[in-house]
């Protein structure tokens, strides 16, 4: 059996930081109110849901264009040894 080729897909370094805890307390500032938290939860998911989604999608394209490639090799040996 072959061995796959791994690809590397992007981390989001700013978001994700290997070893960083995460406290479970919930430390908001006074500061902001319960409907100001709630808009800033919401914006926060709609930025990391777009990261998120920028990430695949360079993954994906990257992805299909392997396959296309690996395709464009393998299809014409397979075609040759059906004819045969």
């Amino acid at each position: 059996m072959k061995a796959s080729n791994k690809t590397k897909v992007p981390t989001l370094d700013d978001v994700v930081i290997p070893g960083k805890e995460v406290s479970e307390i919930n430390e908001s500032s006074p500061v902001l109110s319960e409907v100001e938290l709630t808009a800033l939860g919401q914006q926060i998911e709609k930025l990391v849901q777009a990261r998120l989604q920028s990430v695949f999608d360079k993954a994906m394209q990257q992805a299909m264009t392997e396959i296309k490639t690996h395709l464009d090799k393998k299809l014409p040996e397979l075609i040759a040894s059906i004819k045969k």
